[in-house]
């Protein structure tokens, strides 16, 4: 397969959609792509730009290139009589759709499945992933990038790094507790339960491969913090975290221990 590189050098406004830009970082051409037949590089692309989006270091655009909006009007007015009224349509219309973009990107990671229509409509700054792939120790995305351009982000992304002693006391290299909030407050109940329950079976499946997912979903952990005792269908819980169980398939039956 000829994968030749695709040198854009697109200017700090440009924007494509995450489509393209992990068909592209991934080294093929979009039109040799598509829903049916994503190789593992391109898959691979895909979570790490959607990654990306849900942390808060590449930008959430939409169609026409306008950022998520979180930090707008409110859209929403409250009147006396309880009635609601939309007052800036375009402001909640951005926002509705970076509501389903998150909400599709957390079903993406979490059922390790990829909607088509959201990888073409949800778009970012290609030059936003040279910086992610560094502080990611991920492939660098050459599509996007001229040899000069590459070689003086580098060179500006070394200087930013500072001695571990230093970080400890500088709150630029934190996590940003702003972007965090912000992103948690948009999930729904379940959307939180099902993030958490996730975290949990990995840690439990990393400290006991042998774990049933039974044992994982009746672990007090999981009941107490992650709500599991709210939901009485036990295949709830087990459709949030199937995909992590690390045993064979041929031997995940047997009694469930207990942790």
């Amino acid at each position: 397969m000829d994968k030749e590189k695709q040198h854009s050098f697109f200017t700090k406004d440009s924007y494509i959609s995450l489509w393209e830009a992990g068909i592209r970082w991934a080294g093929y051409k979009v039109g040799e792509v598509g829903i049916h037949n994503i190789p593992e590089p391109v898959q691979d692309a895909f979570r790490s730009l959607i990654e990306g989006q849900l942390n808060g270091g590449l930008t959430i655009l939409n169609d026409q290139g306008y950022p998520s909006s979180s930090d707008g009007p409110e859209t929403i007015q409250h009147n006396a009589d309880g009635t609601k009224e939309i007052k800036h349509p375009e402001w909640q219309e951005m926002r509705e759709f970076e509501y389903k973009t998150i909400e599709s990107h957390i079903r993406t990671l979490s059922e390790a499945t990829f909607n088509l229509y959201r990888l073409e409509n949800t778009f970012l700054y290609p030059k936003e992933i040279g910086e992610w792939a560094l502080e990611k120790n991920l492939p660098f995305p050459d599509f996007c990038y001229s040899a000069d351009q590459r070689k003086k982000l580098e060179a500006e992304y070394s200087k930013k790094q500072l001695e571990p002693e230093d970080a400890i006391n500088d709150t630029s290299s934190r996590m940003n507790k702003e972007v965090i909030d912000k992103f948690w407050g948009k999930l729904r109940n379940e959307q939180k339960f099902r993030l958490m329950a996730r975290q949990v079976a990995k840690k439990l499946w990393e400290k006991d491969p042998t774990l049933t997912i039974v044992a994982i979903c009746e672990n007090d952990f999981i009941k107490t913090y992650c709500a599991g005792q709210n939901y009485t269908d036990k295949d709830t819980i087990r459709g949030w975290i199937k995909d992590l169980d690390p045993r064979d398939p041929e031997n995940r039956g047997g009694r469930p221990k207990t942790i």
